[in-house]
């Protein structure tokens, strides 16, 4: 047994293992029984002959107390490994469609001084930091797994262009470039050059590598790099103790449970009936599903805005799970049928 999948069995036998850290004495490592554990004398002695393994996983885990709350995440050496769930659904999007662009997530940056290498320097080191952004969803057997690869594939091209209107065409562009996430990482670059404008920097990423919880993060690393490399500031980033993937294996394992089994015959039971929408069109519905859509914005007064926050807090719920339930009113009214399904992101909308 490895030693990072003892730490998981001993964790969930309600063991915690730590290490003791004292200036000019070796490491100890400690434990603490939170439940009863009746083989604990099986544990205990493989516990022992894996000491010299656990213990430098523990302290680049962070593991230094016992005050530590279970479950702890730790840090995994394996390749290939294992992709979390909502990698494997974006992987499964781009395999059914593979030309489509609909989960580029870009970010543009207007450069205030013209150093298009100090740029792609501090890219680079954005994903030396951050295997997710370099890792390759390849095939073994029927599933999809995590590779890493080298950010020296980045793939960083720089553009001369004429004027304002050439930029849009050119962002336009690259933003419909579908990515191959078995050959290409999840981010690639094109620098953009523009005579009597400042310069521009896009930023293409798949959603299966960003979202919007760490889109900042990466904007706020990429910004100090490149003030690193552009003006010799000091970078201020702590090292990372653990990476995506290692929570992608903390993942897995929590739903190879009970709670896996629990959550898939819920749905079943919640989708066996399920009824395509049958609304009233004035047009065909197109044979291939075109992701293609626009933005209606609507504006409402102070007062109103009040009145429907207050409502939503008066229902226990979000202002968007309010508007939703009012999207599926109106479905209803054309419809007519009562059972309706609704895709729609989740994080931070309950």
């Amino acid at each position: 047994m490895k030693a990072t999948e003892l730490l998981y069995q001993v964790n969930e036998r309600g063991v915690l293992l730590w290490v003791e850290s004292q200036q000019g004495q070796d490491d100890k490592l400690k434990f603490v029984l939170r439940q009863p554990l009746a083989d604990k004398d099986l544990w205990f002695e493989q516990i022992k002959q894996q000491k010299n393994q656990l213990i430098p996983l523990l302290k680049a885990s962070g593991v230094t107390s016992d005050k530590v709350q279970l479950p702890v995440i730790y840090p995994v050496e394996a390749q290939p490994f294992v992709l979390s769930y909502g990698q494997k659904r974006l992987w499964f999007l781009q395999q059914f469609d593979p030309q489509s662009a609909s989960y580029n997530v870009p970010l543009i940056l207007q450069m205030e001084q013209d150093a298009p290498e100090a740029a792609q320097q501090a890219l680079l080191a954005v994903l030396e930091r951050h295997q997710v952004l370099r890792t390759l969803l390849i095939r073994q057997g029927a599933e999809p797994v995590g590779q890493l690869a080298p950010a020296s594939q980045l793939e960083f091209n720089r553009l001369q262009i004429k004027n304002e209107a050439q930029l849009h065409t050119e962002l336009q562009r690259e933003l419909s470039r579908p990515f191959v996430l078995d050959q290409q990482l999840p981010v690639r670059a094109c620098y953009f050059h523009c005579p009597g404008h400042k310069a521009r920097l896009l930023i293409s990423l798949h959603h299966v590598a960003i979202d919007g919880w760490s889109l900042p993060i990466l904007l706020q690393e990429f910004q100090q790099f490149y003030l690193h490399f552009h003006q010799g500031q000091v970078v201020q980033l702590a090292p990372l103790p653990l990476q995506y993937q290692d929570f992608a294996w903390y993942q897995q394992r929590l739903l190879q449970t009970e709670l896996q089994q629990q959550q898939w015959l819920y749905w079943q039971q919640q989708l066996c009936d399920a009824q395509p929408l049958e609304l009233p069109l004035d047009k065909p519905r197109p044979g291939r599903f075109d992701p293609t859509g626009a933005t209606v914005k609507l504006q409402l007064n102070q007062e109103k805005s009040q009145a429907l926050y207050q409502l939503a807090r008066s229902c226990g719920c979000s202002l968007y799970v309010l508007t939703l339930s009012a999207y599926f009113v109106l479905l209803r009214t054309y419809c007519q049928q009562d059972d309706l399904l609704i895709g729609t992101a989740a994080a931070n909308r309950h």
